[in-house]
């Protein structure tokens, strides 16, 4: 589960909040104030599930990248959150639920930093980015394994 909240849009808008989001520590994540036992005990199953389609998920879309610099070359596994956004969105709805977040503060969240976490557009009347349209086939309660 620790897993899942830290690959959050939740978590990215404490980081950005909070620090200087280059910079992510022991003392950031332990600021983040999440009781993963009682949230974990709720619904194990949807964890235990979404975790392990996440983790393939990012392992099969992530990029290997070289950094070259004057004397050596390091190779950098990036990645990639909108190729996960659909899961991501899923673990929001259910952090939304542990936290007691409203809809108001659900839709913020799965908004939040769109443009640039998921790399496109989604606008609506007056020009601002909303997933709310996509967030509608999200349910409310996720049970069972996830169909890619």
């Amino acid at each position: 589960m620790a897993f899942c909240v830290l690959n959050s849009t939740l978590f990215r808008w404490f980081i950005n909040v909070f620090s200087d989001f280059r910079h992510v520590n022991k003392r950031k994540i332990e600021g983040f104030r999440c009781d993963l036992k009682r949230a974990f005990s709720n619904d194990p199953a949807f964890w235990a599930d979404i975790a392990a389609v996440l983790s393939q998920r990012q392992q099969e879309t992530s990029e290997i990248r070289r950094m070259t610099f004057k004397h050596d070359t390091l190779k950098v596994q990036c990645i990639i959150p909108k190729y996960a956004e659909d899961i991501l969105d899923r673990i929001e709805v259910k952090l939304a639920e542990h936290f007691g977040l409203s809809n108001d503060e659900l839709d913020f969240v799965i908004n939040y930093d769109f443009k640039y976490r998921v790399g496109a557009e989604v606008t609506d009347d007056v020009g601002d980015i909303d997933k709310r349209s996509k967030l509608k086939s999200v349910p409310a309660q996720f049970n069972g394994a996830i169909v890619n």
